[in-house]
């Protein structure tokens, strides 16, 4: 999940720890394109690995198809990715620092689990986007992606963005649609 179109020159995996050690970081410009939780939690390995790189986001927002409304109750209601459908591990794992201590509060929704009084949202919000947030680029919607020269080449409305790799985390409906072309 966080390693799509990102080359390392070694990755040796820790199954004991469900953790990775990676190797010489790429020194070259990436684009992510999308700042939902895919595109935030690449932004923020990227950032781990002191790589240099931008996330384009279409809306005025991060966290793509994780929200929250925190004004309808007394409570967050989470409006999208509110089950936990893997072990608690997770949370440890897309942090990948063993200095920050998470005290996340679930209970049992067989087969899954669910927040207590917290999100997906708040999760990526308390620990992804404060290494992340000055690299978004809100209202940035990506029309088109050239591949075809030495760099790659991503083009918004407004600005277009040179990069070395591009990492593509945009819901499979978008490309379906068609709302972002490449060439080749």
């Amino acid at each position: 999940m966080y390693f799509t179109g990102y080359q390392y020159s070694t990755a040796i995996v820790d199954k004991k720890k469900n953790s990775v050690f990676l190797g010489e970081p790429f020194k070259g410009k990436v684009i992510i394109i999308g700042a939902g939780a895919g595109g935030l939690s690449a932004g923020y390995l990227l950032a781990q690995q002191g790589t240099d790189f931008e996330i384009l986001e279409a809306s005025e927002n991060y966290g793509g198809r994780i929200k929250i409304n925190q004004e309808f109750a007394d409570f967050t209601i989470p409006l999208g990715a509110e089950w936990i459908e893997t072990n608690l591990g997770i949370f440890d794992e897309i942090v990948n620092d063993d200095s920050v201590q998470l005290n996340i509060e679930t209970i049992r929704d067989r087969p899954d689990r669910k927040f207590v009084n917290y999100s997906w949202f708040q999760f990526f919000e308390d620990n992804v986007v404060p290494s992340v947030k000055d690299k978004i680029s809100f209202n940035s919607e990506v029309l088109h992606v050239d591949f075809s020269g030495d760099k790659i080449n991503v083009i918004t409305s407004s600005k277009n963005y040179e990069a070395d790799k591009v990492i593509i985390s945009v819901p499979l409906m978008m490309l379906k649609k068609e709302r972002i072309s490449f060439n080749p």
